[in-house]
């Protein structure tokens, strides 16, 4: 469609949030009000997309690297503070921030549709700092099990909306690089908190100057990115433009409430009824339960295993740091090369089926579990520490190219209005199972061993992971295509009426208002 378009009404009013004509009065129009089209976001200038890209980054890139600063510090804690002796309550304080990550975005995407990208993310932002300050203050094991879990909501925000607002400024063929931007955040944050924090732990001897730390960073990214975030969504940037002109109707007026309880059962709905986000929610999840797990035992892998102080240990970290960058650059190379090959029996306007975009989902499917066998075994054996840190590479290279491919492929899998809600799947399922592998994971490797334990991860990644990715490889556009004759049939898309006061989806009723108009 050429513009996004909503009708004018001589009645005006308050909106709130996203005001639209109602069916009468979009017969009534007068005048067609539409985005120019140096206002929407895809023909931004490419300063003003670098700019909104690096501070997406930014917020995804600090909501995960507090996910995991704290993990050096969990004996100190233990010893000095809270007075805990079992390690699965340690892990427990550094997972449930995961728990805050699967229950957020249910939330919080659905208010993104409705209020726009931008208010959500610097609220939920300005939120995550707080409680991050919380934590530096609290003095029970109750108080920093509860202000961790309250900055993990704030912190869910970037990774459930951050990808849903990358697509939204750059059209598909430029949706490779500013997905892998928006990727690295929650892939890096994870590998340098552990690295930072163990550097603090050692050298301040106060595990609370972690949180006061992470505090200081937050507020740089607050400082820096809450004035120049602009909004991304193009019903929410014409809402505002109507407010500006003064001309929405009182009639047709969203429901909050409405919107929202249909909007949080979305995330569900998709996870148990389409194929293609249950797969991949479930791929995603195991192996990110498998790389909080990592962040669990690896200190004590290298500190009792090999003999390294803390700091010197928290180095290892970086192995992962270096196979998601060099698993970046491979992830392009290849993506690139298989969106050309594609592109060249097509029409100039027509792009390749997303498909194209799990290229590298099968090679990463059987390399990640040899990475998991090779770390075990050479743990277990005592063998140079340099091969636990290679193996530890090719899980973090393997990672990135599945968590990558499955993720840029979801969102050119289902149309935008739906979008956010898909990637809340993801991140509901992998966030559950990510809060809940440290606190089984502690266990099965203190009965089993780091060799044995290690294999039983690998054996599960590759019983889901290879036949999985082989699969959407080869009936991912079969799937697609019965999942949309689905929704097409079960109505899911629901329209406003007078008659029965259905809400209506934003998207829906501006692509109304400019058929009509």
């Amino acid at each position: 469609m050429s513009a996004t378009t909503l009708t004018q009404s001589p009645s005006t009013s308050t909106l709130a949030p996203f005001t639209f004509p109602s069916s009468n009065s979009i017969q009534k129009e007068e005048t067609p009000i539409t985005l120019e089209e140096h206002e929407k976001p895809l023909n931004w200038p490419t300063r003003k997309k670098g700019l909104t890209l690096a501070i997406l980054g930014s917020y995804t890139f600090l909501s995960a690297f507090g996910s995991t600063i704290m993990a050096p510090g969990l004996t100190k804690m233990a010893i000095f503070t809270f007075h805990f002796t079992s390690e699965t309550t340690g892990a427990f304080l550094v997972s449930i921030y995961l728990l805050a990550y699967a229950i957020g975005p249910l939330l919080l995407a659905p208010l993104s549709e409705l209020y726009g990208r931008r208010p959500v993310l610097n609220g939920s932002l300005l939120f995550f700092t707080v409680f991050s300050i919380a934590c530096a203050l609290a003095k029970t094991t109750t108080q920093m099990a509860t202000f961790r879990f309250l900055s993990g909501l704030g912190g869910s925000a970037p990774l459930a909306i951050g990808y849903a607002s990358g697509t939204e400024i750059y059209v598909p063929a430029q949706r490779r690089t500013s997905g892998a931007i928006l990727a690295l955040g929650p892939l890096l944050g994870p590998v340098l908190g552990p690295v930072v924090g163990g550097f603090v732990t050692y050298r301040v001897q106060d595990w609370r100057w972690l949180f006061w730390t992470l505090s200081i960073v937050s507020s740089v990214v607050c400082l820096s990115g809450i004035p120049f975030l602009p909004e991304t969504y193009e019903p929410a940037i014409l809402a505002a433009k109507i407010r500006r002109m003064h001309t929405s109707s009182s009639e047709g007026q969203v429901s909050v409430r409405n919107h929202l309880l249909h909007s949080f059962t979305t995330p569900l709905r998709l996870l148990f009824t389409s194929p293609i986000v249950f797969l991949l929610a479930l791929y995603q999840a195991i192996i990110y339960g498998q790389l909080y797990l990592f962040f669990v035992i690896f200190p004590s892998t290298f500190e009792q295993t090999y003999h390294e102080r803390i700091d010197i240990a928290s180095l290892n970290y970086l192995a992962f740091g270096i196979g998601f960058l060099i698993g970046l650059v491979c992830l392009s190379i290849m993506i690139k090369v298989a969106w050309a090959r594609a592109k060249r029996s097509l029409p100039a306007n027509v792009d390749p089926e997303p498909e194209v975009w799990l290229i590298c989902l099968l090679p990463a499917a059987i390399i990640l579990p040899i990475g998991l066998f090779l770390f075990g075994w050479s743990a277990h054996n005592h063998w140079h520490w340099t091969l636990p840190a290679l193996s530890s590479f090719l899980f973090a290279l393997s990672l990135l190219q599945i968590y990558m491919s499955s993720t840029l492929y979801l969102a050119q899998a289902f149309p935008p209005q739906t979008s956010a809600s898909a990637q809340a799947s993801l991140m509901l399922f992998r966030s559950l199972l990510g809060f809940a592998s440290p606190l089984f994971g502690v266990k099965m490797f203190e009965g089993l061993g780091v060799g044995w334990g290690c294999s039983v991860l690998g054996f599960v990644a590759v019983c889901v992971g290879v036949p999985g990715s082989f699969g959407l490889w080869r009936w991912g556009r079969w799937l697609r295509e019965r999942g949309e004759k689905r929704e097409k049939r079960e109505g899911h898309v629901r329209m406003v009426s007078e008659k029965d006061g259905v809400v209506e989806n934003v998207v829906e009723l501006v692509m109304r208002g400019e058929q009509r108009a």
